[in-house]
């Protein structure tokens, strides 16, 4: 909304206490800088279409939008339209942030390695050998743990693998992952001890820019990093 001011003009010089006014005004005006999520008070409700917005807590988007918690159904307000979680990188009420798959899925802490679960079905096939073969679809339940690297947007499955290839670099933390017989359970516990004992692995949006400069670059607001999670990945 603009400001709206009078046309009427005043002789400074003959008001000098104006001058305290102006000065007062150009210390009050509030200035929003972009500021990464991770340190932010508050996170701005709106839907991020990639990344960028949500790693700057600036989301292209603020519209008004209803969310179904049980179905993971985001929807705008006003019209009823269907947003998909496969268009966007997620989205934020104001106090809950959401990453999306497949579906939009409820983050506790954004950090270093943003953890976060999709429950949810989906189609699997099954191959029939024989004269002619045959593919027989069929209903398989998932539930996956996922994690969002902030230093680059990627989203990869918090499995074995993952984990090992990041706990690495904490040998301490590395051994206890290594030697906990029910580690499998307990991949959100080794995701946030390893965030809080490494806070500065993160990096700030200055070094975002430096290393990662085609992120603050994206002309497509439809594109984001990777649809589904890297199984396999080369580097963390």
């Amino acid at each position: 909304m603009k400001a709206r001011f009078t046309t009427k003009t005043t002789n400074i010089q003959n008001h000098p206490w104006l001058w305290s006014g102006i000065l007062l005004v150009a210390v009050v005006v509030p200035v929003y800088p972009q500021e990464h999520i991770a340190s932010s008070y508050f996170y701005n409700p709106g839907i991020y279409y990639t990344f960028t917005e949500f790693i700057t807590n600036m989301p292209d988007d603020r519209r008004d939008v209803s969310f179904d918690q049980e179905k993971r159904k985001l929807c705008y307000a006003d019209t009823g339209k269907r947003v998909k979680a496969q268009r966007v990188y997620g989205f934020c009420d104001g106090k809950q942030v959401y990453l999306s798959m497949k579906k939009f899925n409820p983050v506790e802490k954004v950090d270093r390695y943003t953890y976060f679960t999709e429950k949810g079905f989906e189609l699997g096939l099954i191959h029939v050998v024989g004269i002619p073969p045959l593919i027989i679809p069929y209903p398989n339940w998932y539930h996956r743990e996922d994690m969002a690297n902030l230093n680059n947007g990627n989203t990869y499955y918090a499995n074995k693998k993952t984990l090992k290839m990041i706990l690495e670099s904490d040998p301490a933390l590395y051994e206890e992952f290594m030697k906990d017989k029910k580690r499998k359970k307990r991949n959100q516990y080794y995701i946030e001890a390893y965030n809080d004992r490494n806070r500065k692995e993160l990096k700030n949006l200055s070094e975002l820019r430096e290393t990662k400069p085609k992120l603050f670059q994206i002309e497509n607001k439809y594109n984001k990093n990777n649809d589904y999670p890297i199984e396999k990945p080369e580097a963390l």
